[in-house]
This record gives C-alpha cells, structure tokens and sequence, in this order.
C-alpha cells in the first residue's frame, strides 16, 4: 500500500536523521575532550602552554571538526533530498490510484 510505504519513507529517514544527530553529538563531545587535552600542559610540564602552541592546537582541532560537521551536514542534506523525492512520487502515485478508484 503506497500509504503504508510513505511512512516507511519518513520513518527510515527519521531514525537516519536521528544517527546523524547522534554521530554529531558525539563528535562534539570528542572535539571537547580532544580540547581540554591539548590546553593542558604536556605530561611532564607544569607551565601552560605558550600562545602559539595553544593557538596552533587549537587551529588544528577546529580544522577536523570542520571537516566532520562538513560530512554531518552533506549527509543529512543527502538524507534530506532522498526522502523529499521519495515522498513526492509516493504521494503522486497515491494520487493517481485514488483518481483511478
């Protein structure tokens, strides 16, 4: 039934969304991790870290979490897409069989 595959469409891309949503989550929490590890001093040193060092560290880890968000962001337009062109042509097609009823 063109119904019943309509909510399978929006349900399979409701838990998709919902991973990606997880994946990003997590993401973030290990970018903040990854954060406080390169702020601290380096085992053995009491001292912080100089500005430069603190400021290329911190560069470097924003270049990978630009990069995760970027495929996060891909996926879920990918996702996005996916499920409107699958919702249109079940609800043209549950159009059609309604007019031919």
């Amino acid at each position: 039934d063109l119904e019943v595959a309509l909510k399978v469409v929006r349900r399979r891309a409701e838990k998709r969304l919902a991973q990606l949503l997880e994946y990003h989550a997590a993401a973030l929490a290990e970018q903040r991790e990854r954060l406080c590890v390169l702020l601290s001093p380096p085992p053995g040193r009491r001292e912080a870290l100089g500005p430069e060092e603190r400021h290329s560290r911190v560069n470097r880890l924003l270049a990978h979490s630009h990069v995760r968000l970027s495929e996060v962001a891909a996926e879920t337009e990918r996702v996005r897409r996916y499920t409107a062109g699958q919702e249109r042509e079940l609800t043209a097609l549950l159009q059609q069989q309604q007019q031919q009823q």
